[in-house]
């Protein structure tokens, strides 16, 4: 299990999703509350969290998208650089076979990693049903009194943010997984550069032995 999570991590189990209570129910809670300023600091409050709960959000998402666009970067550098010394050194006859395979491991590893990493990054960024307070809602109150009023935009916001919570959970894994799999990738391209490296300098030290003892 250790293994495969270090190679391949996944997420496991279902996110827990937190108990949404209904405007109704808060709305019945607050019923007999008549102090004006009391709810008004509630509504405040609610606000308050629900701004949290949107930032919260939008961290993620541009947290996302800067990482599909360091990704994206890497792989056309990767690509560039890495499939001319990909197909030297699975063709060289200078290179012994071991080398060439883990060499050729390791450079198609990052690939893949980084296409989870895209991947992720993806279905971080994807449009969610994420619920906000409608116009639709606010003309609805029309006629009430400020006290209620109040009472009302506050419970609907409450609703939201329950509704809303599950949505920002999924795209905060999305997210970790993405970051996951792209510490993977630089890990993998790190290793084939020391493969090659290493080979590069034995190959030269091999040849510097030879002219000074020819």
């Amino acid at each position: 299990m250790a293994i495969r999570e270090f190679l391949w991590p996944l997420l496991e189990g279902e996110p827990q999703k937190p108990v949404v209570r209904p405007a109704s129910e808060i709305l019945e809670q607050l019923k007999k509350e008549t102090d004006s300023e009391k709810i008004k600091r509630f509504l405040e409050i609610s606000q308050e969290i629900s701004e949290r709960e949107e930032k919260r959000r939008t961290t993620v998402e541009s947290k996302a998208t800067t990482l599909l666009g360091a990704t994206g970067f890497t792989i056309t550098l990767i690509v560039s650089f890495g499939k001319p010394l990909f197909v030297d050194i699975s063709s060289s006859s200078d290179v012994d076979l071991f080398t060439a395979y883990v060499f050729s491991f390791f450079f198609l590893l990052s690939i893949l990693y980084f296409s989870r990493t895209i991947h992720f990054s993806l279905k971080s960024l994807g449009r969610k049903g994420f619920h906000t307070l409608r116009h639709k809602d606010v003309i609805e109150m029309n006629g009430l009194s400020a006290v209620e009023y109040d009472k009302k935009i506050a419970a609907t916001i409450l609703e939201n943010t329950s509704n809303n919570y599950p949505i920002v959970n999924e795209k905060v894994e999305w997210m970790v997984m993405s970051q996951e799999y792209f510490r993977r990738g630089v890990f993998s391209v790190i290793v084939a550069a020391l493969i090659l490296s290493v080979k590069v300098y034995i190959f030269y030290l091999v040849q510097y032995i030879k002219d000074l003892w020819g």
